[in-house]
């Protein structure tokens, strides 16, 4: 029986009997859920979490790497309590990310910030550094700090990613894929957009070895450009 409360008292009801109190017996009753807990038993808060995934795609906003399966708070719950249950104050987030940002604040908000003013890329390597001056470049340092995007599970996989756009932008200039086919690889993927990101917009050929031909296709495809700078597609 689904309900934050006794659950008993729903199944009696279902038959036409009632419960004067709570049973005292079922484990609701037993262990009551706090308040966040049960919100995100009731149907209104499964429907929420569906929402938050339908909006991020699906995927963690801090590692743009793994799947998003819990809502963090941006002012954590702990300290700010009467955030707890906005909207506003919910980003989707894989459960490691979540434990490693903890109660920790001032860290890039991916829907408020554009990471690219904390966080860049380094396109060869995968590998993330703070960049930006004042509290922009505070936010990048605290993120990397806090949350380990700096691991090698998280650049390999950023670097086999750029090389399957590579590799996608290279047959286009070859004329063996459309604007269509190729608009769609950098579609496909649920994780890893940020760094696609860096690779369409950075202009620093240290960074970014491939800018002389990413530019001629963005030149040629001018709908990538709108694709990497829709605040979706930001990432952590």
């Amino acid at each position: 029986c689904e309900t934050i409360g006794c659950r008993r008292r729903p199944l009696l009801e279902y038959f036409g009997e009632t419960l004067a109190a709570p049973c005292g017996n079922c484990d609701n009753c037993l262990q009551p859920p706090t308040t966040w807990d049960a919100f995100r038993q009731s149907k209104c808060g499964k429907a929420c979490f569906e929402e938050l995934q339908h909006l991020h795609g699906e995927r963690c906003v801090y590692s743009d790497h793994s799947p998003g399966r819990t809502i963090d708070h941006v002012k954590a719950k702990a300290t700010k309590p009467a955030e707890m249950l906005k909207w506003s104050n919910w980003l989707l987030a894989c459960g490691d990310c979540n434990r490693d940002k903890g109660n920790h604040a001032g860290l890039v908000n991916p829907l408020a910030h554009d990471p690219r003013d904390s966080i860049q890329f380094t396109l060869v390597t995968g590998k993330p550094g703070a960049i930006g001056q004042g509290a922009t470049r505070k936010r990048g340092v605290k993120t990397l700090s806090h949350i380990r995007l700096d691991q090698e599970t998280f650049n390999e996989a950023r670097k086999a990613r750029v090389l399957e756009a590579m590799d996608a932008i290279q047959a286009f200039l070859a004329g063996q894929l459309s604007q269509v086919e190729l608009m769609a690889e950098f579609h496909r993927s649920k994780s890893n957009r940020a760094i696609l990101r860096d690779l369409l917009l950075e202009q620093n050929p240290v960074l970014n070895p491939y800018q002389k031909l990413v530019n001629q296709v963005v030149a040629q495809v001018p709908a990538l450009q709108q694709w990497a700078t829709d605040p979706l597609q930001h990432g952590g």
